[in-house]
């Protein structure tokens, strides 16, 4: 291999191996439409199947799979070497399965699965706000969870079939749900394939049709476990239109005539009118979004201010009505030392969010509870279990009215138990 190509190859792995430690799961799904692309110009290069050319193209392309298998061994290592121990892995197994019961079956009714909380002692304040978010410290233990996920399997809704998961998996390329980003991908491989048309250029087919072949794989799957929300199938349509840019590059280094050139600008001055409309309707509802949050986020500093302002007192943000803030990462705001922790997130029950909340509760008296005021907050889920846990009625202490206009009631709990 010559340097270029040692280069390249490094790039490669350096790319994939900081996109897997960002997001794993994403990653998982993008790796079969990048191999299709490889496979099929690897199948369609001249001379691939001459036998020394073969031999050749074959330990290039096999250094791919390599490259990505050893991407993935390292973030195995790393994600085995940090959550080592049996506490990480107790929190890993109680983590899939609430990901499957918030996110893929659905939390059962408490009738339905009453037989199997009252066998595991779990009360029904208890179930109720674990659903509504709360997850303080094992109120559903591991074991009981899997119990509810066998449930939910078996009595949630049956899978679509196999004729409808297709057409469900392309009809999303000509919806509107996408703010046109499906559209771009659409424009994109549209004129990808006039050209190869127009030019006869019959073997770039070979890497079109791999990755029609495993977006109808990948997509299929998540249509068939009911789980596609934005933040999966955006990364997927900009996978799609990386590739077909890819592809639109190399075929541009084979354009000879001037009138092929002008062909080729024509098609793509339609997809910047595509690509523009779509980034158009992004950054208008982008735009929009952020207005309201930096209103909602001035409120939890507010609510922030008002909690270190009471250090003395202990504070429980209520999950739901914390749900409403995503600030940027990079305010600094965000970083103060606080004087509250969340009734549940993510990462409730694992060590770390553990040992802080029993610091954070250690020697206390006295528990607040900050609620959204809805109108309804006094038979709250929340309310309602953590009168049972602390053993003492929910006393309206103090009420929070956030800039953003939002009223909040801050409950008092004895501690008793």
């Amino acid at each position: 291999m010559n340097r270029s190509g040692k280069k390249g190859l490094f790039l490669f792995f350096l790319l994939e191996f900081l996109s897997v430690c960002l997001r794993q799961d994403s990653m998982w799904m993008i790796q079969p439409f990048g191999l299709a692309v490889c496979l099929g110009l690897f199948l369609g290069k001249q001379g691939a199947w001459r036998e020394g050319d073969l031999k050749r193209r074959c330990r290039a392309f096999c250094l791919i799979p390599a490259v990505l298998f050893a991407v993935f061994l390292l973030a195995a290592l790393g994600d085995g070497l940090a959550y080592r121990g049996e506490t990480w892995r107790e929190y890993q197994r109680f983590n899939r399965v609430r990901a499957e019961l918030y996110d893929i079956y659905g939390k059962p009714a408490y009738e339905e699965v009453r037989d199997i909380l009252d066998r595991f002692q779990v009360t029904e304040a208890q179930y109720q706000a674990f659903c509504n978010g709360t997850i303080l410290d094992w109120e559903i233990s591991v074991e009981c969870g899997e119990e509810l996920v066998a449930y939910a399997r078996e009595h949630g809704e049956v899978h679509p079939s196999l004729w409808e998961v297709l057409r469900m998996t392309w009809q999303d390329y000509f919806g509107d749900g996408y703010w046109q980003v499906n559209h771009l991908a659409v424009s994109l491989w549209a004129v990808l394939l006039l050209w190869v048309l127009l030019r006869r250029r019959f073997v770039m087919l070979l890497p079109i049709l791999g990755v029609a072949a495993a977006r109808t794989a990948v997509w299929g799957y998540l249509i068939w476990q009911g789980r596609y929300p934005h933040r999966v199938t955006h990364p997927l349509f900009l996978c799609e239109i990386a590739l077909a840019l890819a592809l639109l590059w190399i075929e541009c280094d084979k354009v000879g005539l001037w009138r092929q050139r002008a062909l080729l600008l024509v098609c793509c001055a339609a997809v910047c009118v595509t690509a523009y409309q779509s980034g158009k309707r992004q950054y208008y509802y982008t735009a929009e979004q952020n207005r309201g949050k930096l209103a909602f986020m001035e409120g939890m500093y507010e609510i922030q201010e008002y909690c270190r302002c009471r250090p003395e007192n202990r504070y429980l943000m209520e999950s739901v009505s914390a749900g409403y803030y995503t600030g940027s990462a990079l305010d600094a705001r965000l970083a103060q030392p606080r004087n509250s922790v969340v009734s549940g997130c993510w990462y409730s029950n694992s060590p770390s969010m553990r040992a802080k909340l029993a610091e954070y509760l250690e020697g206390a008296e006295e528990l607040y509870l900050i609620l959204y005021r809805d109108g309804n907050e006094s038979s709250h889920p929340s309310v309602k279990f953590l009168e049972e846990a602390c053993g003492s009625r929910a006393q309206a202490a103090d009420e929070i009215t956030a800039s953003h206009g939002g009223t909040y009631t801050v409950y008092r709990f004895e501690i008793r138990r």
